[in-house]
């Protein structure tokens, strides 16, 4: 079910994100396609005017025309004609249609050509003339002239059909068009891949909050268990047992207790991650204030305890004190609930200027398929400590206070049997 759930998240999240960017690359290349169009159609257009001005400049200074000169015009995809007093000449293959474009525009019933005819008759000199026009769903760029000389006059009009300039733009947007759809394809495919990637921490976040309800439930249902069982037996029992039970309900609350403080522990410490709060510490004070603690207990469980510091005063730290006590307190409790004989060692050195402290013990040691576990929430090595206030849950707490600190913990096995924890700060 969860699995399912992550994969439609999975799934949901890669559409937005590949719907944001391919609305982002669409209006790119909507942008770029009008930018290259617009000066697709300045370079044609500007091509266009000095074809004809060409044309026109050599139409006035010759006499005789050249109809090799006119020919290598109308190859640039011009339709020629050229309208004199008693005849009417047309130039131009690159336009097939082009008798029927300009027998539908029919120049000569135009009040305009006749205009610019009788203009440039006055003036004499050239004049010449644009508009567009439309024939069957072509448009078309019309120019018409007078074209003047001291010999004779007479009149040209050029047809220019813009059906390559709007094939070229119309390729352009098709080709836009599939790299998008091919570049939308692969965004989707990597889009897909990198937020399953991004999901694995969260994730793995929502699964070990699963576990640790799991583990909270469980942990919180057996002494409730035990309780409800002792009052059920007590109400069947003499007077004389009251006090009995009275001790199993009492020591069950204290459990169920020390969980719940546990517990409020690890989420106060993720708030607690201000170290601006952090005063000027001496490492020393607390390394003799844990062995201050904890020489009685390891004394009456016949363990030697042992204090490791260096002959030159250690340097003072910016921590949290209470924590940093926090933290050793639980390695030396784990040390000592672990060994049943031998020696615990609190060591504190600097190492490359940066703060060691290390607790060692000659217990049972740590397997290397636990050493990746310990650390994890409700994992015990031995689960019988389970039973004996031991919750899974004080390596935990110690990494946490380990990384508000931006310290780390790591174990690693003690020459002489047991384990080594040490807290290598920054």
């Amino acid at each position: 079910m969860v699995t399912l759930m992550f994969k439609k998240l999975q799934l949901r999240l890669t559409v937005y994100l590949c719907v944001f960017i391919t609305i982002i690359m669409v209006a790119l290349c909507a942008i770029y396609i009008y930018i290259t169009s617009s000066n697709l159609n300045n370079r044609n257009r500007m091509e266009y005017k000095n074809n004809i001005a060409s044309f026109y400049a050599y139409l006035s200074e010759t006499d005789i025309i050249d109809y090799s000169t006119i020919s290598e015009f109308t190859n640039k995809g011009f339709y020629v004609e050229l309208i004199g007093n008693t005849s009417t000449q047309r130039y131009g293959t690159s336009i097939p249609e082009g008798a029927q474009v300009l027998s539908a525009l029919n120049m000569t019933a135009r009040p305009e050509f006749w205009e610019n005819y009788y203009s440039a008759s006055r003036q004499k000199s050239t004049l010449h003339s644009e508009f567009s026009f439309q024939y069957e769903s072509v448009k078309y760029r019309v120019s018409y002239a007078t074209i003047y000389s001291p010999d004779k006059i007479y009149s040209t009009v050029l047809l220019y059909s813009t059906q390559d300039e709007c094939a070229e733009i119309s390729q352009l947007c098709l080709v836009f068009l599939f790299v998008s759809l091919g570049a939308t394809m692969i965004l989707y495919i990597i889009s897909y891949f990198f937020v399953g990637k991004v999901l694995i921490p969260v994730k793995e976040a929502h699964d070990k909050q699963e576990e640790f309800i799991a583990f909270a439930s469980h942990e919180l249902r057996s002494p409730l268990t035990v309780i409800k069982t002792t009052l059920s037996a007590m109400s069947k029992s003499k007077a004389s047992d009251f006090a009995h039970y009275k001790s199993i309900a009492d020591a069950e609350c204290a459990r169920m207790t020390d969980l719940i403080n546990d517990m409020l522990v690890l989420a106060k410490i993720k708030k607690d991650v201000n170290r601006d709060t952090f005063d000027e510490s001496d490492p020393t004070d607390i390394i003799i204030t844990c062995y201050n603690r904890f020489e009685e207990l390891a004394f009456n469980k016949g363990l030697a305890f042992h204090v490791s510091l260096p002959e030159q005063p250690l340097q003072s730290c910016r921590l949290d004190k209470d924590r940093i006590i926090q933290l050793i307190i639980i390695l030396l409790d784990n040390a000592i609930s672990y060994t049943e004989s031998g020696t615990i060692t609190l060591a504190a050195y600097e190492e490359h200027g940066k703060l060691r402290i290390s607790v060692s013990d000659t217990g049972i040691g740590i397997s290397d398929a636990d050493k990746k576990r310990i650390f994890d929430k409700f994992y015990s090595v031995n689960p019988s400590h389970s039973r004996n206030n031991h919750y899974g849950l004080g390596l935990n707490i110690a990494k946490e206070i380990a990384a508000m600190h931006k310290a780390s913990i790591k174990v690693t096995d003690n020459a002489g049997g047991g384990s080594v924890f040490t807290i290598l700060f920054p």
